[in-house]
């Protein structure tokens, strides 16, 4: 997409829990990039004791392109989501959407405790 239609923000907050009773993974290493150009980080946040990231804005296409059925535009913009952590396997969801001057997209993200970590 090109990147001059990203004239808005959208909001974005990340929760990472262990895959084992909702336990919060504190210290997680979460990184974003553009879907499609996994090399160029955009943001590089790290989870606190309850498991959570700041709230951070990304760039979004401007919203009246989903408010138009005739758009050809993509009415939002594609991140992909990396976690990692100390004792976890590493979680990677691509394809999380921002749209702009919606309210918080809020991800939950369970990270899976690898074997020596059990």
């Amino acid at each position: 997409m090109d990147a001059t239609l990203f004239t808005k923000a959208g909001f974005l907050r990340i929760n990472v829990t262990s895959s084992l009773g909702q336990i919060p993974v504190k210290d997680a290493t979460v990184s974003i990039t553009y879907t499609g150009k996994p090399g160029r980080v955009l943001e590089e946040l790290t989870t606190d004791e309850s498991g959570l990231t700041d709230t951070i804005e990304l760039p979004a296409p401007d919203i009246s392109y989903s408010l138009d059925p005739e758009s050809e535009v993509q009415p939002y913009s594609e991140f992909t989501i990396t976690v990692t952590a100390s004792g976890y396997e590493t979680v990677i969801v691509s394809g999380s959407e921002i749209l702009a001057e919606s309210p918080v997209s809020y991800t939950h993200l369970r990270a899976h405790e690898t074997p020596e970590h059990l």
